[in-house]
């Protein structure tokens, strides 16, 4: 079937529903047989799940080591695992042999986030209608229920940040001598580099057990309002997988996490806290609340097996943020 565009945003719960039907009684293609094109439902779910994992993580041989939702949506939709990191590239344009409309569907999506989650309801709501659990048909963004899609950390891409990114792709893109018409626009650029934030922030907040790694400060995983994820090394000066390293950042509340941005906070390699003498002398009694024992904890403290912070970024914002 030759699908519309509005088949992909504006999608009815009777079509959805009818999707899904299709999808539960399809049978697991045979080895060396191509397999069915996607159906809109699995294109906005594949979308929707770039929030949580990037594409480019899973590709080739190890997509089998892919991370939740790859291997529930590959048990989902009766496709190989290697297909839906692959479908994910096709969305994004790092794979130029996508469906006609799965660039601009991606798009249109994540420039509308009030959008994605109303489409992601909906096609959540045809699947239990269609007889799907939640086991078979995971809630991987957690808001079947209600609420929206936030992009977390966005705070630190500034419009500078973004201007001197736009102008490194370019130097980059030029340097390779390839065809301009294969440049990505200014939009793909920022609307990756805004997704890979927010997955970063999101592994950051796992990371660091979600809460503050200066004080303890915690909600619960599904309160990170009063939290930040920031980089080590500053996303204005890192470059490429720097800026997506759960290790190169640390979840913090919004006082020690701006104390930590401006150089008044900072770690050591063994993750003892060491404070600025700006902040030593300033011996106002709110200062001292915040930045003396009790609150203010010896050691950082990360979550459960989490991975530790790299000692070059440490070291970095050491030598470079910090005012001793």
């Amino acid at each position: 079937m030759r699908w519309a565009l509005s088949d992909y945003l504006a999608m009815t719960p009777v079509a959805v529903e009818s999707q899904w039907r299709s999808i539960r009684d399809r049978r697991e293609p045979a080895d060396g047989v191509d397999q069915v094109d996607y159906l809109p439902v699995e294109t906005l779910l594949c979308a929707a799940a770039m929030l949580v994992v990037g594409a480019r993580s899973y590709g080739g041989s190890s997509a089998g080591r892919a991370a939740s939702p790859v291997p529930e949506l590959s048990r989902l939709f009766r496709r190989t695992i290697r297909s839906i990191p692959n479908k994910m590239a096709n969305l994004d344009g790092s794979r130029p042999k996508g469906a006609r409309h799965d660039h601009a569907v991606w798009l249109a999506l994540h420039a509308d986030q009030p959008r994605l989650a109303h489409l992601y309801r909906v096609v959540l709501a045809g699947g239990r209608a269609a007889g799907l659990s939640p086991d078979a048909l995971p809630d991987f963004l957690g808001i079947e229920g209600g609420g929206e899609v936030h992009l977390l950390g966005q705070e630190e891409i500034s419009e500078g940040a973004i201007e001197a990114l736009l102008k490194s792709e370019l130097d980059s893109f030029l340097a390779t001598g390839a065809a301009a018409d294969t440049r990505p626009t200014d939009r793909d650029i920022i609307t990756k580099a805004r997704i890979g934030q927010h997955r970063f922030a999101r592994g950051v907040m796992d990371n660091c057990g979600h809460q503050c790694v200066f004080c303890g400060f915690r909600l619960g995983e599904a309160q990170t309002a009063l939290l930040r994820a920031s980089h080590i090394k500053p996303w204005r000066d890192s470059v490429g997988a720097e800026r997506l390293d759960v290790r190169n950042g640390v979840a913090a509340c919004p006082t020690h996490d701006a104390a930590f941005d401006i150089g008044l906070l900072t770690f050591d390699a063994d993750l003892r806290i060491r404070v600025s003498g700006r902040l030593l002398r300033a011996r106002h009694q709110a200062v001292r609340t915040q930045f003396d024992p009790p609150i203010l904890r010896e050691r950082v403290e990360l979550g459960p097996r989490a991975a530790i912070p790299r000692i070059d970024y440490v070291r970095w914002h050491g030598l470079q943020v910090f005012v001793d």
